[in-house]
């Protein structure tokens, strides 16, 4: 995965909150001078790191032990079966620490 993302002049000035002409200008005047790439066809764009992604080894879902116990204690929607564990009402069967 590449660390950084090349957007042209137009997109990058809505990421940094400006106006197309403002960032033009504001290169022109020589800020941001590291961040600036070539782009394909004579156009400027401005390089950005992506944020990092936060990978999680732990699997988001409980034990399918205590989802068979609360269905079979016939837990409704909303309910608590045990402290961590509320059925949810758009049909998954638990959630855990909302």
């Amino acid at each position: 995965m590449p660390d950084e993302r090349v957007l042209p002049v137009e997109e990058a000035a809505r990421h940094l909150e400006l106006t197309g002409r403002v960032l033009h200008y504001r290169l022109q005047q020589g800020e941001f001078a590291d961040a600036v790439r070539n782009l394909p066809g004579g156009r400027v764009g401005l390089a950005f790191r992506p944020p990092a992604k936060r990978w999680s080894l732990v699997v988001e879902r409980p034990d399918p032990r205590i989802v068979a116990l609360m269905k079979q204690a016939r837990v409704a929607a909303g309910q608590t079966y045990r402290p961590g564990y509320t059925r949810r009402v758009d049909g998954e069967c638990w959630q855990e620490r909302w």
